[in-house]
């Protein structure tokens, strides 16, 4: 449901944001007009795209796109009236803003990672940690989608010097920055028939596979986390994430590789560890425990 609310949403954007506009590029440089409406129109049709085709990638270029919607409509308002009505440019802003939120939860994403799912295999997003809601990803937006933006604009009003350079820092920027927000939404916690994986290479070097038979629980975490069955700590892969984090119990001893967080070059080695518990976090935890006690259909596995 989650998926067209958020697609109706997107194909109301031409009739509400598109006036609004339309009327503060109408006293723009030709060029610009020119520039800035095609960019537009193919923003908003590889998104439709994206709706259409739910993969894993959709979900990060969709992402990227989606929170354009509410900057181009705030830029429009602040722009002057121009020639559309208030109203309307009230009601586009609204769409777009509604349409940004709707991408952003969790919902959305764990349709988009499935769509990517091999057979009988049901992924679960991770979230993200908390450090990175409120400021970094914003900024990271921010540098991704506005120096190319920003570049090809300036080249378009004539401002050939400024123009190249912001998109020559933008290009290499987008790349790194992009690949960091697809590592975002490739984060997840897998059942699959055969057990368990933590795919997760923002904490791990290589992902956690785990076979069914070995797999003794799949719980809540306490606030305290919980001993494991050796009495050693819980490895924590939840990297910072707020909120509820489950907790993996495991019968052997499991391998977990966690990334070294010293920077590269320092010499920093990462060497796996043996544990009988994990935890992850989620964006769904109460999903993730009853598909857990209907996959497993063990007892110890909690249902909430």
């Amino acid at each position: 449901m989650a998926r067209w609310v958020v697609t109706g949403l997107w194909l109301l954007l031409p009739v509400t944001l598109a006036p609004a506009i339309d009327g503060a590029l109408a006293t723009r440089e030709a060029g610009v007009q020119h520039v800035a409406t095609a960019g537009l129109w193919l923003a908003w049709t590889v998104g439709v795209v994206c709706l259409l085709v739910p993969r894993t990638s959709s979900l990060t270029v969709f992402r990227v796109l989606v929170p354009g919607g509410p900057a181009a409509g705030l830029a429009a308002a602040l722009a002057g009236p121009g020639t559309a009505a208030p109203a309307v440019v009230a009601a586009g802003l609204a769409i777009a803003t509604l349409a940004a939120g709707g991408a952003a939860t969790a919902w959305f994403g764990d349709v988009f990672v499935n769509g990517s799912s091999y057979g009988d295999e049901r992924r679960f997003l991770l979230r993200p940690p908390a450090a990175l809601l409120f400021g970094p990803i914003e900024l990271a937006w921010a540098a991704l989608a506005g120096l190319p933006v920003g570049g090809a604009l300036l080249l378009a009003s004539g401002a050939w010097a400024p123009g190249l350079a912001l998109l020559a820092v933008g290009a290499p920027v987008a790349v790194v920055l992009g690949r960091a927000m697809h590592g975002l939404t490739r984060r997840w916690l897998v059942f699959v028939p055969a057990g368990v994986v933590v795919h997760d290479y923002t904490t791990l070097t290589d992902s956690i596979l785990t076979q069914k038979r070995h797999v003794l629980g799949v719980r809540p975490a306490e606030a305290e986390p919980g001993a494991a069955r050796d009495g050693s700590p819980p490895v924590d892969l939840t990297a910072g994430a707020a909120g509820l984090a489950l907790q993996l119990d495991f019968a052997e001893p499991v391998p977990v590789v966690r990334r070294p967080s010293a920077r590269p070059g320092t010499g920093a080695v990462a060497a796996p560890v043996d544990t009988l518990a994990v935890l992850v976090a989620p964006s769904r935890p109460g999903p993730c425990l009853r598909f857990a006690a209907s996959r497993f259909r063990r007892p110890h596995v909690l249902d909430p």
